[in-house]
């Protein structure tokens, strides 16, 4: 039995499944060759659109991480000698201002649900006992099926297919580093004011990370999550800006 098989797992499988194809049903009248396209990308909006509470969320919390930098100074200071109590001094200081330290890890967390079921919808043969046709389906000799790194090594790709793929995998690229770089800033701005080590490992990690999954996952997964890094690289300095008033 597979991760798809549970129960839970198999309807939410089946219900993007329907989903997807029912939008491209719809877009094929307007767009015939470019409705599985348009599909993935409403998906995409649709899913960041549901998400803008937690990325105001994640934004509030970096700016009362930036806040609180005097504070983690002192308390570093303080404290310099002694690891064990500095955490406990920090996690508490966090806790009683009501900061959560991993709070701008949850737009990419919760995305992990939906690339996981898009993985199953575009590799599996059969969904809901019934044939999967969406396997079918491809941008300009791409398959969603199929999965970039590969298929651009294996020398079978037509040029436009490779054109798109390349295009997909430097989406996701730019938008990583366009979303580092104010990460970085307010943290050099805030001074010691940061997440613990691990969490900042992971935050400084994950958008690149996207790179590497992009590259292995179904070409329908990775357009997925070029469009999402790209709004989520976007959408950040306008949260900021609106915030701060």
């Amino acid at each position: 039995m597979s991760f798809y098989d549970f129960a839970p797992i198999a309807a939410a499988l089946s219900g993007l499944h329907v989903l997807v194809e029912a939008l491209i049903s719809l877009l094929q009248p307007l767009w015939p060759q470019a409705a599985p396209t348009a599909a993935i990308l409403l998906v995409t909006i649709a899913v960041r659109v549901a998400m803008i509470p937690l990325s105001i969320r994640a934004v509030r919390a970096e700016r009362s991480r930036a806040e609180l930098a005097p504070s983690v100074a002192e308390l570093r200071r303080r404290y310099a000698g002694d690891a064990a109590r500095l955490g406990r001094e920090l996690a508490e200081l966090y806790r009683r201002k009501g900061v959560s330290p991993a709070a701008g890890l949850l737009p990419l967390l919760a995305q992990a649900p939906v690339l996981s079921l898009l993985y199953g919808v575009f590799s599996r043969a059969v969904i809901a006992g019934s044939p999967n046709l969406l396997l079918t389906q491809q941008l300009l000799g791409m398959p969603f099926s199929g999965a970039i790194l590969p298929g651009l090594l294996s020398g079978v790709l037509p040029w436009p297919a490779v054109l798109v793929s390349v295009a997909v995998l430097c989406a996701v690229a730019l938008a990583a580093e366009l979303a580092r770089r104010p990460a970085d800033s307010a943290r050099s701005t805030a001074g010691s004011a940061t997440p613990p080590p691990a969490a900042r490992a992971l935050a400084a990690t994950l958008p690149f990370a996207g790179l590497v999954v992009a590259a292995f996952v179904p070409f329908a997964a990775a357009l997925y999550l070029a469009t999402s890094a790209v709004w989520g690289a976007l959408e950040r300095p306008v949260l900021t800006r609106l915030i701060a008033r």
